[in-house]
């Protein structure tokens, strides 16, 4: 007790320390005073501005920077104090402790908030930020690890030393990890240079789905059959990657042939008939041509060109759905029979 005494009095009185602590209560008075008053001022003009940034920005300020200002308005406050080595030697480093995790959250959140901005100006679809998870999780690591190199470095360690150790420590740990590194480079080239993105189609190798993740080393996908299919990132992007949902339009061919029957006068109408029913079915249909195409083996065939403007592949099913019934109907009320595989077999007398 007497040893802590001599540590926190020595030369100071008490008149020193009503001095402080008056110097104290009378900043955080004025602190207190000034942050409502500039903190309502703040909020209510983002409130008024259509942007989210400087709402953000508020809140950062009132969660963060107030807190070390505060710390800042004690520090200066007990200055005068007269302290030992040791006691001013904690309270620097218990200082430096809590300034520099206060401001490791502030400036993550700060980066966390513009990348999330950014994804929102791309896309707005929610599930999207799936994508980035594994990236913002990576990003946190390496920031608190450069705040914990910090804090190491202000308290006395030799971080010169603890890197030289982990630079060697590194290498080995990157040669027994190359598939890992591998994983990890392939996925910011997913991130980047977005060959797909959460909720696209994609057809890889012998597998087609709905992308549900992407992670730092492996990315989910949906099968149509129902099943998840797991794969490394590098495996992905080995292969050729076919994004329906990049497609803004779908170019349809199709044919269909009728009996030899058919009279001349039904063939010449046919293309108006397949013209008329494509284009009348759904403003999102540009009809591009239809022609008597060839004599084949047992029909007449007639090849039709039409485009589906939309990548939705349910849609364009509803769509082929209503072409076909269409042309079922106009070629009913007509008699054209459709022709189907038939043999003549002539038997000589």
């Amino acid at each position: 007790m007497q040893c802590l005494n001599a540590h926190f009095y020595r030369s100071n009185t008490y008149l020193d320390l009503l001095i402080s602590v008056g110097i104290f209560l009378l900043s955080l008075v004025i602190f207190i005073a000034i942050k409502r008053i500039l903190l309502s001022r703040l909020k209510k003009y983002a409130v008024k501005t259509p942007t989210k940034i400087d709402d953000e920005l508020v809140t950062i300020f009132d969660k963060y920077l107030m807190p070390i200002i505060l710390m800042g308005v004690f520090y200066f406050s007990f200055a005068r104090i007269d302290l030992s080595e040791l006691t001013t030697k904690w309270i620097d480093r218990v200082s430096i402790l809590l300034i520099t995790f206060i401001a490791t959250k502030a400036l993550i959140r700060g980066i966390v908030f513009s990348i999330l901005t950014s994804i929102a100006k791309k896309s707005e679809h929610l599930e999207h930020e799936v994508q980035y998870s594994g990236f913002m999780a990576l990003l946190k690591t390496i920031i608190w690890s450069l705040s914990i190199i910090f804090i190491l470095d202000n308290l006395g360690f030799k971080i010169s030393t603890m890197v030289a150790g982990l630079g060697i420590g590194g290498i080995a740990i990157a040669l027994a990890a190359q598939a890992f590194l591998g994983d990890l480079f392939n996925y910011f080239v997913i991130i980047f240079d977005e060959p797909f993105k959460v909720g696209d189609f994609i057809i890889f190798g012998e597998h087609m789905g709905k992308v549900e993740s992407v992670g730092i080393k492996t990315s989910r996908v949906r099968c149509l059959g129902g099943e998840q299919i797991i794969v490394s990132n590098t495996s992905l992007m080995s292969c050729e990657i076919r994004n329906f949902q990049k497609m803004e339009e779908r170019r349809i061919v199709f044919t269909l042939g009728v009996v030899y029957e058919t009279t001349h006068e039904n063939l010449e109408i046919i293309p108006s008939l397949i013209q008329n029913v494509i284009s009348e079915q759904h403003p999102k249909i540009r009809f591009d041509r239809c022609n008597f195409a060839k004599f084949g083996d047992f029909s007449l065939i007639f090849e039709t060109v039409y485009y589906v403007l939309s990548g939705d592949y349910n849609e364009y099913m509803r769509i082929n759905e209503l072409i076909n019934l269409g042309i079922h109907k106009e070629f009913s009320s007509r008699c054209i029979v459709f022709a189907f595989p038939t043999t003549t077999i002539h038997l000589a007398k």
